[in-house]
């Protein structure tokens, strides 16, 4: 039989060993941009926003800057205007937290292009009706003079009808020590093993092509009737995901639907929109991606040289 001293022994250094882990495995963590995420508001009229006042490094060093009014900016800009442009979409419009903020879409056609003051409004997993609300109350948010919204629109985000923050993985307040490890870890369990827990029907059945047909088209309807209630002048931009270019033939009645759109979109609102994929499929890059949606810097570049190209 073992003495009592040794497996106290053995015990605390093993408490030891795991808690240096611990400590060291965050560190490391932390060190690569994790433990910092960005937090976020709920909102009863428009779903959630980015909270105000923040900058944080994340990954790449990349540098995340937001506001007092809760849009992300950058703040090296010297880009002026008594009026700003203001871009709403979702994560593709928001960049991600690996793009730092001068390397986005929106900073670089309001610095480069245009010498305009930008605002961003891109919202993680936002769908259409959460951007249509809130450029119809865009007077609830900000104070700021708007020369126009440019609405940034990934196929898909139709479906989503109004998302709340209780509908995403994301955070609206500091997570604890361990707090690198403690956002991976709920990163992974929203992604991976939340819905894996679940037994019987998948909790996110395929729609029948009526009911998918049906809700794209009061999706659109509702988005058209809140930008024509909201007065406002806005370009509508279809942001390409990367399946269109690797097998345009397969997504060809998409694709159609989305010209369709825009073409329907700028005739009524007499507003210059455009569908991405017909200005970029000539010159493809798979660099342009880091993943099936969303944008490298090299791909912020380059969504940034056409879209200019649309307004003008």
């Amino acid at each position: 039989m073992k003495n009592p001293k040794t497996i106290a022994a053995n015990i605390l250094l093993s408490m030891i060993s795991i808690g240096g882990a611990v400590f060291i495995t965050n560190f490391v963590a932390e060190r690569i941009g994790l433990g910092n995420p960005l937090l976020y508001r709920s909102d009863s009229l428009i779903g959630y926003r980015l909270a105000p006042n923040q900058e944080e490094k994340r990954r790449n060093n990349a540098i995340v800057t937001v506001n007092s009014e809760g849009f992300r900016i950058d703040p090296s800009s010297t880009a002026s205007g008594t009026k700003s442009i203001v871009f709403v979409g979702d994560s593709v419009t928001y960049g991600g937290s690996y793009i730092d903020d001068k390397d986005l879409f929106s900073s670089i056609i309001c610095r480069d292009y245009l010498n305009s003051a930008c605002l961003n409004s891109g919202i993680n997993s936002w769908g259409t009706l959460n951007m249509a609300r809130f450029i119809k109350y865009f007077d609830l948010y900000s104070t700021q003079k708007v020369d126009r919204f440019i609405l940034v629109v990934l196929p898909g985000d139709e479906n989503r009808n109004l998302r709340s923050l209780s509908d995403t993985p994301y955070w609206d307040s500091k997570p604890v020590f361990p707090s690198a490890i403690n956002e991976i870890i709920s990163y992974l369990t929203w992604q991976y093993f939340y819905r894996s827990l679940r037994s019987g029907t998948p909790p996110y059945p395929k729609a029948s092509p009526k009911i998918k047909s049906a809700q794209l088209k009061e999706s659109w309807v509702n988005l058209f009737r809140y930008i024509g209630e909201s007065k406002a002048k806005v370009n509508l931009i279809i942001t390409p995901p990367k399946k269109w270019f690797e097998n345009p033939q397969y997504h060809l009645e998409e694709i159609s639907y989305y010209d369709k759109v825009v073409t329907d979109y700028a005739t009524r609102f007499n507003s210059k929109s455009c569908n991405l994929y017909q200005l970029l499929h000539g010159n493809y890059s798979p660099s342009w991606y880091v993943d099936a949606v969303h944008l490298s810097e090299s791909g912020h570049r380059s969504w940034a040289k056409v879209i200019n190209e649309c307004l003008q």
